[in-house]
């Protein structure tokens, strides 16, 4: 193949690719759209979240961005308590506190997405462990979720999702850098 067929392929191939971004991107908002359209009464309890999203979304990999777009749209940070998480809360207290009060820390972020993530039928784990920050292991306990889609296994960090800190307070700003992240990136 000479450099004339190369670069013909090479063409082709990221015009392809830009088609299909450009298909996700459209995908991605209509799933963002049709969750913003999610009733009230649906979005007071994960059982009215996880119906939602069932009965609209037909496969786990859209499911499973309409949990993160629900989340990461809806939950703020809530610095002002984000050294004083209630280890002995139960979980569906926590659950039904973050639903009321659309605030949580991110064991409130990965309880909130396993529970939904499970009665929408994707398999979901919540983690909990220590992040990298700067090359460094950090001394404060993180968590989030790994999630199995059509049998791969995948990370989700919607609390890191959400937002981001700048000024010692909390911007809501969705970012999918940590939506559906292969495990050997992030470890």
């Amino acid at each position: 193949m000479n450099f004339k067929h190369v670069s013909i392929l090479i063409i082709c191939l990221l015009g392809n690719n830009s088609d299909l971004l450009s298909q996700n991107r459209k995908e991605t908002q209509r799933i963002d759209n049709l969750m913003m359209q999610i009733p009230d009464s649906s979005s007071i309890s994960t059982d009215g979240i996880a119906g939602y999203v069932r009965s609209h979304f037909n496969n786990e990999n859209d499911r499973t961005y309409a949990i993160y777009s629900w989340i990461t749209g809806n939950i703020h940070y809530d610095v002002n308590n984000m050294f004083s998480i209630d280890f002995y809360q139960s979980k569906n207290d926590v659950v039904s506190s973050v639903l009321k009060s659309k605030t949580g820390v991110c064991l409130h972020f990965a309880d909130l997405f396993q529970e939904i993530a499970n009665k929408s039928d994707i398999k979901t784990y919540v983690i909990l462990g220590y992040t990298k920050q700067n090359g460094l292991i950090d001394h404060i306990p993180h968590a989030w979720c790994a999630s199995m889609i059509d049998t791969i296994w995948y990370i989700f960090d919607p609390a890191w999702g959400s937002g981001y800190f700048q000024d010692n307070s909390f911007h809501m700003q969705r970012n999918l850098k940590y939506y559906k992240v292969e495990p050997s990136s992030s470890i």
